[in-house]
């Protein structure tokens, strides 16, 4: 074996080589003084690393074919190095093998969205349901292995999560996310807000600031009929109290409600609604204007609009399709 004798031993215990280098590697692992070998062994890692091996099986044939060369008229001093050497190749490409198949068992993901106007119920791999609202998605393995249960969100998800103690469940939204071990809460982090809102119904959660592997920062643990309104960089965030958390998830039913909203967030609920083309003119005049307002399930835009229109804080035109939307 020359100068390429490193290329041929990758070939080989990566079951790439012809039957003639075969034997010519099984004869070079003979040699006594064989610096290619310890090169080879020093750099395993980094030149075959890459390497798309074949099964164990293959790999313990390798080794049989070794040995029974090794027994053939050796001294003995020969074979228990030969054997040795042969012993450390088998064991890193069996680790090899390992590695590559862990490749193709990468973790599988699933994501479900809803358009404007529609809703979904989904339920996880762990049973755990989650209830999209309109405009969302939600992002989840396909099993949850490992420490965790982590899933992502976008938009607005209502969950009740199944208890595992052992396992606890991490909502992610944004830079920031949910922990709890068994409860129902509400996540509202639509891309286009200001502002995202966590309501806890029942249980007990803890909103984190998300990091990469290390103890997130907490901004506050939630009990029922709590929600925390954070802003979405995380810079700012308030705890408020509310009467009746169930308001929060009214979307579940079919409807819209309304607190004391602004009208720039009142277009963008009616624009996931009923997927309209709403115009605000002059928002910087709506600073001010606020909606209080139940609309039940089955209305449409315009019954919206009218009711809206009898405050007499806004005027309303259509223009072809588009609805434009004029503060008073």
């Amino acid at each position: 074996m020359k100068q390429d004798s490193k290329s041929i031993l990758q070939r080989y215990f990566s079951g790439k080589c012809s039957p003639e280098e075969k034997q010519i590697i099984e004869d070079f692992l003979l040699q006594e003084d064989n610096a290619s070998l310890s090169e080879y062994l020093e750099s395993t890692w980094e030149t075959t690393a890459g390497s798309t091996l074949n099964d164990e099986e293959e790999a313990g044939k390798r080794y049989q074919r070794l040995r029974a060369t090794l027994y053939r008229g050796k001294s003995k001093r020969v074979w228990i190095r030969a054997a040795a050497v042969a012993a450390v190749l088998i064991t890193v490409s069996l680790s090899l093998v390992g590695v590559n198949s862990g490749k193709h068992a990468e973790k599988q993901w699933v994501t479900l969205t809803t358009a404007a106007g529609e809703h979904k119920n989904i339920v996880l791999p762990d049973s755990s349901r989650v209830w999209l609202n309109c405009a969302s998605s939600v992002r989840y393995p396909e099993t949850f292995d490992g420490p965790y249960r982590e899933v992502h969100i976008s938009g607005e998800a209502f969950f009740e999560v199944t208890k595992n103690r052992e396992k606890p469940f991490i909502a992610v939204f944004g830079d920031h996310q949910v922990r709890v071990l068994g409860t129902s809460f509400d996540i509202k982090a639509y891309p286009d807000a200001e502002y995202h809102h966590v309501t806890l119904v029942e249980g007990r959660v803890n909103v984190e600031q998300k990091t990469n592997g290390e103890e997130p920062p907490s901004y506050a643990v939630l009990q029922p009929n709590e929600r925390l309104v954070l802003s979405a960089s995380g810079q700012s965030f308030q705890k408020q109290v509310l009467d009746h958390a169930e308001h929060a998830i009214a979307w579940k039913k079919g409807e819209i409600r309304f607190h004391k909203a602004g009208l720039q967030e009142v277009v963008r609920e009616l624009r996931r609604w009923f997927d309209a083309d709403i115009v605000l003119k002059s928002p910087a005049e709506s600073r001010d204007i606020t909606f209080t307002a139940v609309i039940k399930p089955g209305a449409s835009v315009d019954d919206v609009l009218k009711i809206l229109g009898m405050t007499r804080k806004i005027s309303y035109e259509k223009k072809n399709r588009q609805i434009v939307i004029t503060p008073n």
